[in-house]
């Protein structure tokens, strides 16, 4: 283990993060190319543009600019015109709505709306870390909305350094916003006791599953509730059904007030590191992915991206800010749980070697091979740049990382299959499934 160490505290730990300069890298050039000016960031009705995540997700594998680019060429090819593509003003960017609250989860005007972020980061001076920090902590709450995309985006964004795309994203994220409704909290009550439970996460979990009849039925009446007329939202099962959990926002913090996260039952909340919380966070996600009974389970992939997201994301935050947006990330994996009708997950007991190098060059390699989905290059990505981070190589996390990759690599991708009201006919919705043929 001393060698690990000694060469894990000198390494590149993973993908260097691009920093703002005046001169641009090649991904940040190869981002503003495609941008929204470009493409409108969603296609067939409501599926998400993944365009930013899955390019900077190649490039953090070792794809170089050549492969970016047949990426590019193939997956725009099912994107729709954007402003600048269509020549004119989009009608529903015609500005009928005057502030971004007006605008907030409505899914209209999103030209409208990424002028008004423009706009606030010119009043800020062009400081576009002060804008994430004013402007995330309104929006984190609602990072469930469209199945977590805005805030994947937007942590993706971050990363490529581009301030174009991140107002680009933190604009989606503002569109898309579907926030955890309280009814007898604010979104900042019981800070001090956050973390300071008595069960782990995955217990948490358990105790949870207990009750799942009675929110999967909650689920099933939402569901056909907002795909009436009267909703207007056209959508898929598992965003309708996490639309319909995060109404019942009370009961999410009850189960995450019963966690006990390590090391910060000693220290008071002025204390806490967010930053190790938040890859704690992410190291929750990536377990429930590992070690689900259904492998390589779809919905569970996006809580393993967007975790990592708010990980680009913590450094810019006040602490407070950054604690309940962290509260509100473990909200959205109990979400993401039920929805997924609390899948039973595997013992984790690994008798696997420890990832080499080499290993790590293979296992990008497959991962970059793999053009059919760009979830399974995300995942790897995720997964082998936690895993640098980990300084012990045999601890339960970096293992975990090694058996979510191998997961991602050797699976196909687990759509699940809704139970829906007897004598519903299914036949005709859209997004049953929560897919369509052309989505990846």
């Amino acid at each position: 283990m001393s060698l690990w160490r000694d060469k894990v505290s000198d390494m590149w730990m993973g993908y260097p993060k691009i920093q703002n300069s005046n001169r641009k890298t090649w991904l940040q050039i190869e981002l503003e190319a495609h941008s929204t000016d470009q493409f409108y960031p969603e296609f067939d009705e409501f599926l998400s543009s993944h365009l930013v995540c899955a390019v900077v997700a190649l490039a953090q594998l070792g794809g170089d600019r050549r492969q970016v680019r047949r990426f590019l060429d193939c997956y725009t090819r099912k994107l729709e015109p954007g402003l600048n593509t269509l020549g004119k003003i989009p009608e529903e960017a015609n500005p009928s709505a005057k502030t971004l609250t007006d605008l907030l989860g409505k899914r209209r005007q999103y030209y409208r709306i990424r002028q008004l972020y423009y706009d606030e980061l010119e009043a800020l001076d062009g400081d576009i870390d002060r804008l994430l920090r004013k402007s995330f902590p309104i929006l984190s709450s609602g990072m469930a909305g469209s199945l977590l995309h805005g805030l994947i985006n937007l942590g993706y964004s971050i990363y490529s350094g581009s301030n174009k795309m991140i107002i680009e994203q933190l604009s989606y994220l503002h569109y898309t916003n579907k926030p955890i409704i309280y009814r007898r909290h604010e979104k900042r009550d019981g800070l001090q006791h956050f973390g300071k439970g008595s069960l782990s996460f995955m217990d948490s979990l358990a105790l949870l599953k207990q009750n799942k009849g009675l929110y999967i039925q909650l689920q099933k009446t939402r569901e056909m509730e907002m795909r009436s007329e009267k909703e207007g939202w056209i959508s898929s099962t598992p965003q309708y059904r996490i639309a319909a959990m995060l109404e019942v926002g009370d009961m999410l913090l009850s189960y995450v007030d019963k966690v006990q996260v390590p090391g910060l039952c000693e220290v008071e909340a002025d204390e806490v590191d967010v930053t190790a919380l938040a890859k704690w966070t992410l190291d929750q996600a990536i377990k429930i992915y590992a070690l689900c009974e259904n492998k390589n389970e779809f919905v569970f992939i996006h809580g393993v991206t967007a975790s990592w997201a708010l990980c680009q994301i913590m450094p810019l935050l006040d602490k407070a800010d950054a604690l309940v947006s962290i509260r509100h990330m473990l909200c959205v994996l109990f979400v993401i749980y039920i929805v997924q009708d609390c899948p039973e997950f595997h013992s984790f007991v690994s008798e696997d070697s420890i990832f080499t190098l080499d290993d790590w060059d293979r296992v990008c390699q497959r991962a970059l091979a793999n053009e059919e989905d760009v979830h399974i290059g995300k995942v790897v990505a995720v997964c082998r740049e936690r895993w640098f981070e980990i300084r012990d190589k045999a601890s339960c996390e970096a293992r975990l990382c090694q058996l979510a990759v191998q997961v991602a690599l050797d699976n196909p991708i687990h759509w699940h299959q809704y139970d829906f009201p007897d004598g519903f006919d299914v036949d005709d919705l859209v997004g049953v499934s929560g897919i369509r043929d052309n989505a990846f």
